[in-house]
């Protein structure tokens, strides 16, 4: 089962598009209860970033994404990343990236038109 497809937008970056009967059918909650309450809080989020706010937003598991004065950072908790880290050389590796978070921010924000549709 797919739980997402890729399409992109200009620039290369992927956006997503869930399967929320796949994401149903991993948990105790129907797709229509699924699907609300993904929309409900990406519509938080996007109303926190459109107002220009602080946000903090944690992914239990996996790390803690903040916002604040239009810079995006995600960090990542240690168990997540050394979980996922197959090569041994995941945490080198990401040491040369470089964010290009105040697009990202803008980006965010001008989707938040395309959330509910």
């Amino acid at each position: 089962m797919t739980v997402y497809s890729y399409s992109f937008l200009p620039g290369q970056i992927p956006v997503v598009q869930l399967n929320f009967a796949v994401l149903s059918f991993e948990s105790p909650f129907d797709r229509d209860t699924v699907e609300a309450c993904i929309k409900e809080v990406l519509g938080a989020l996007a109303r926190s970033v459109a107002a220009k706010r602080n946000v903090e937003f944690t992914f239990t598991g996996i790390g803690q994404l903040t916002i604040r004065d239009e810079k995006v950072k995600m960090k990542f908790f240690k168990d997540f990343v050394n979980n996922m880290d197959g090569s041994g050389r995941l945490v080198e590796s990401m040491k040369d990236v470089r964010v290009l978070s105040k697009n990202l921010y803008h980006q965010v924000n001008n989707m938040y038109a395309g959330i509910f549709m």
